[in-house]
């Protein structure tokens, strides 16, 4: 696992996004993740400091965390191949009283947090398909039948929508 900085903020083209560009100061290693053009701006702006401390999107968290006397400790994020990028919070117990926990975050909220409050970013980069959730390796039935099992909630709202008559 690589510890991380937030490099830069880069415009794709035409101004439809924007590119995070992670940077590991040892390797020289470069990650970068895509994302909107809002959530672009926000992150530069992170990155320079300049973001509004706004309590209720970067500390609730931290604070519940120190309620049950642990602490978020760094972000973990994790690399697939085609792309696919998962993002964990760390929450650390002190004296090891109790077990390391990984929260799963929305990626650009947990980059956001990370850079905001200084937290350590460690990219995992395992380019590994089976590690994906919700992944399943390739079936001879091309996905006909499917193992996972919807609640009962969803199938029953399914059945009872009105559906049109297709020829």
């Amino acid at each position: 696992m690589l510890e991380v900085r937030p490099d830069r903020v880069e415009l794709l083209d035409r101004k439809k996004g924007a590119r995070l560009i992670l940077v590991n100061d040892e390797t020289r290693q470069a990650y970068h993740l895509d994302m909107s053009l809002p959530a672009g701006q926000q992150m530069e702006l992170e990155r320079q400091g300049l973001a509004a401390d706004r309590c209720g999107q970067y500390h609730v968290g931290p604070m519940i965390a120190a309620a049950f006397g642990s602490s978020i400790t760094a972000l973990q994020l994790s690399m697939f191949k085609g792309g696919w990028m998962s993002a964990e919070v760390v929450i650390e117990h002190p004296h090891g009283l109790e077990e390391t926990k990984h929260v799963r975050v929305d990626v650009i909220a947990g980059l956001s947090l990370a850079i905001h409050i200084n937290l350590p970013i460690m990219v995992d980069d395992r380019q590994d398909e089976e590690a994906i959730p919700g992944h399943h390796a390739s079936s001879t039935d091309h996905g006909k039948d499917s193992e996972a099992s919807m609640p009962e909630a969803f199938q029953e709202m399914i059945r009872s929508m009105d559906w049109p008559e297709t020829a």
